[in-house]
This record gives C-alpha cells, structure tokens and sequence, in this order.
C-alpha cells in the first residue's frame, strides 16, 4: 500500500515538474514575442510591401542603360516588353512603318495617335470625327538626333514611345512616353514620360505640343487653378493651372447635307505644359499630364439666335456646356488625388475586363 501511494506522490511531483517547465516556456515565449514584436511586425510588412511590389506594372521599373549607341538604348528600352510582343500582346512598329501601322488607343468617347494631329471622338450613331485638338507632347533635346520606336500594347490599352537623343561623342539622353485614355475614367487622356539624363551636366528637354488656341472650332477659352497630388513623396499638393475649353462641331444636316443645324459641343481641360524641363545630371525625372474631354452624347439643333446667345453665356449651349464641364471636372479632380501608378492600375483592370485578357 505504501508502495503505490510513494509512485502516485512519484507521478504527481513528475506532473507537476513538467507543467511547470511548459508553464515556463510558455511564459518565456509570450515574453519573447512582446520583446521582438515590433521587429516582427516589420519583417511581415516588408514582406508585404516586396510582395505588393512585384505585382505593380514594370514597364517604367526597370532602369536606363547608360550608353552612347542610340539603337542599344531603343533596345534597351523595349525590354520589358519582350515577352508580350511574343505573345502578340504587345506590337513593335518600326519608324519606316510608322504611317501605315497606328498606335492608336482610345476608350469608346475619346482616342489618338502617336503619328496623327488631333484627336479622335465617338458619338451615338454618328462616325468618329477627327478633330485638330493637339492633345500629345513631344519631346525634344536640342542639337540632338532622335532615334525612337513605337510599340502597342493591346493587352493593357496603352501606346508606348521610346526615344534616345544622340549628340556626337556624347552619351544618349533617353525617355519613355505612355498614353492611354481611362477605360474607366472616359473624360480622361493620361500621358506620362519619363526621362534619363546620364551627362555630367543638366539638360534641357523641349516639349514641344499645338496650341489650343489654334483649335479652329474653338469659341471660349478660361484658365482655372487646380490642385494635385505631388509626385514627391510627403509632399503637399501642388498647384496646376487648366486652361478650360469649349468647342462647337457642326454636324450636316439629315434632310439637307448643305444645312448646319446641328452641333456637338467639346469641352477640353488641359494643363498648361512648361516650354522646357531641366532634368539633373545623372539623374531621371517623371512627370505626368492628365488631360480632360467630353462630349455631347447627342446632337444639339440650334438656330443662329442660339449661337449668338451662347457667347453671351445663355440658351441652351450654355446650359450643355456646364453639364459637359461638370462632368470633366468631377472625374479631372478626383484623378488628381491620386498617382498615375493608380490610375493605370484601374485602367488596365478595365482595360482587361472589356478586351477579355484576364491576368
């Protein structure tokens, strides 16, 4: 008898030898959780961050070959697309073949080109009508030989330009140019370029773009201060000035086709772009431009009375004009809120939704 209760006494002391060990690793454990939790914390989210990361839109990751052989450096620049043009999700257009293949995009409302003037707009039951609206920019290094090529990228709706500016035994000033027009944002034209200089000197790049004053349809032109995210991390929002304006497209009559009775009023929001960019030396510099356009979804009928009121701001122009500026203003605003990375992001998931390519 006293044996067993000695083995019992035996296995409750070994009992509680052992939860006490277990109490006191799971103690020490809790304490060494509470201890590194921070340096847990930030090792998940980096994690996070390097994981989100691999996930955003590469074509402007990858960075510029510094070399003084241009055609090394277009090749360069169409790197990260080399799997989509074999996949024929993506097309190279050679210069030589730039006036017979287009790199035309557009979002159902509005549409461009590189190798055209202008922009193309859609409307309910009629054709798309090219309008002189120079909506595209063009960069320039002066003295400098430009050497570029075009690409489409049907899979993501944007048309990419690559350009290398060569100057005798000098190294290549490169960029990158992106358009498209939102798909889910339809008043919305994005350009967005980004440009590498590898001199041991600052240089200036010459954007060179129409003037909206040229429009021939043209009939009001305001400017409007606005405000936009600053492409400089912690930044406060930078200022921008819109120039606000407003075109009258005369559309032929049905019953007689020498009749302009009937019209389509435009309206266009456009940043007023610098003459010239300084970009440092050794050094590259984004910058993005976010243009705004709408239509009227329906032809207007209007009588000489009509248009004589409409300069006065009154009659029913007027009132198409508010609505249609409304309406570009609302989506241009929130647009401005937030990166470009942002709006591409959107885009391409609409983009892809629509033309039925699923990532």
């Amino acid at each position: 008898m006293r044996a067993k209760v000695a083995r019992w006494n035996l296995g409750c002391i070994w009992i509680y030898v052992k939860g006490s060990q277990l109490m006191g690793m799971r103690t020490a454990f809790v304490l060494s959780f509470y201890r590194w939790r921070i340096v847990i914390y930030l090792i998940v989210l980096c994690c996070l961050y390097l994981f989100l990361w691999c996930l955003t839109p590469s074509e402007f990751v990858t960075e510029f070959v510094k070399t003084d052989e241009p055609h090394e450096c277009v090749v360069d620049r169409l790197k990260p697309f080399e799997k989509r043009i074999r996949d024929l999700d993506a097309f190279l257009i050679q210069p030589e073949n730039s006036q017979s293949d287009l790199t035309f995009i557009g979002n159902g409302l509005i549409g461009c080109s590189f190798q055209e003037d202008g922009i193309v707009i859609f409307n309910n039951g009629f054709l798309s009508k090219t309008l002189n609206i120079p909506v595209l920019l063009t960069l320039d290094v002066h003295g400098y030989v430009n050497f570029k090529a075009l690409l489409l990228d049907i899979r993501n709706g944007i048309m990419h330009k690559m350009s290398c500016f060569k100057h005798v035994n000098e190294l290549c000033v490169s960029s990158g140019t992106m358009v498209y027009a939102h798909r889910r944002y339809s008043s919305l034209l994005i350009q967005t370029f980004r440009v590498y200089n590898p001199m041991d000197w600052d240089n200036t790049v010459k954007i060179e773009k129409g003037n909206l004053k040229n429009w021939t349809e043209l009939v009001s032109l305001r400017l409007l201060k606005l405000q936009r995210k600053s492409e400089i991390k912690n930044h406060a929002p930078e200022e921008v000035t819109y120039q606000v304006a407003c075109g009258i497209v005369r559309l032929p009559s049905i019953e007689n086709i020498h009749t302009n009775t009937q019209v389509l009023l435009v309206v266009v929001y456009e940043p007023v772009f610098p003459d010239n960019l300084t970009v440092p030396s050794g050094s590259t510099q984004s910058y993005t431009f976010i243009t705004g356009i709408q239509i009227s979804s329906q032809p207007i009928s209007v009588t000489e009375h009509d248009l004589v009121q409409f300069k006065s701001d009154l009659g029913p122009l007027a009132k198409e004009r508010s609505r249609l500026e409304g309406l570009v203003f609302t989506e241009l605003t929130f647009a401005l809120r937030y990166p470009e990375s942002e709006l591409r992001k959107e885009h391409m998931d609409a983009w892809n939704l629509v033309s039925g390519f699923f990532n």
